[in-house]
């Protein structure tokens, strides 16, 4: 899984944890993650055949989750983590009529 795009691998961390956090709710998850259920099950499938675990069997739940917690560690961790990199800018110009950007923290 590591060896992922730095994209796919995001993606697919970030669902399972909101999985497990969820307690294996594809719904919960999904409506945390905002998107349709069928897309984290997709998802978790992808998770499934790239790591030979499914997330059917307890043990390799608790595999998988050790060695989501062991990824998270690792990015946290400042002598293993690459330096970081400048955030992309917004888009510029109008939002598209109708819809609201929306900011995950509130503005200081």
């Amino acid at each position: 899984m590591l060896a992922l795009p730095a994209e796919d691998r995001r993606v697919l961390l970030t669902t399972l944890g909101t999985w497990l956090t969820c307690q294996g709710s594809t719904t919960y998850a999904a409506q945390r993650l905002y998107c349709h259920r069928n897309t984290v099950s997709n998802r978790l499938r992808r998770l499934e055949r790239l790591t030979g675990r499914t997330l059917s069997d307890p043990a390799h739940v608790v595999e998988l989750a050790l060695a989501h917690a062991a990824v998270l560690q690792r990015a946290n961790d400042p002598a293993t983590s690459p330096a970081p990199q400048a955030a992309p800018a917004p888009p510029a110009g109008p939002t598209p009529a109708g819809t609201a950007r929306r900011s995950p923290r509130p503005p200081a």
